[in-house]
């Protein structure tokens, strides 16, 4: 499966997002970032499986959830 992650910053915002895509029907991971991984250095997000990529994106927009960078691949260890 291809995972992709979206970086979102901090841990409860991150937990925020888990929770509303939960609710939507999909499956994410919490991950821990390398700052070196994003332009602003954020260090947590959320791992999804790229094929929801579209879902994901309309669900954090609904739920007014800001992601600084969506990430091709695995973002990190899992927290």
């Amino acid at each position: 499966m291809n995972y992709c992650t979206a970086a979102i910053g901090s841990l409860t915002a991150t937990m925020k997002a888990h929770s509303a895509l939960s609710t939507s029907g999909i499956g994410t991971k919490i991950v821990k970032l390398d700052p070196s991984m994003t332009k602003r250095g954020c260090a947590y997000g959320i791992e999804y499986s790229c094929s929801d990529h579209k879902a994901v994106r309309s669900a954090l927009n609904e739920a007014k959830i800001s992601v600084t960078s969506y990430i091709k691949g695995g973002g990190g260890e899992i927290v």
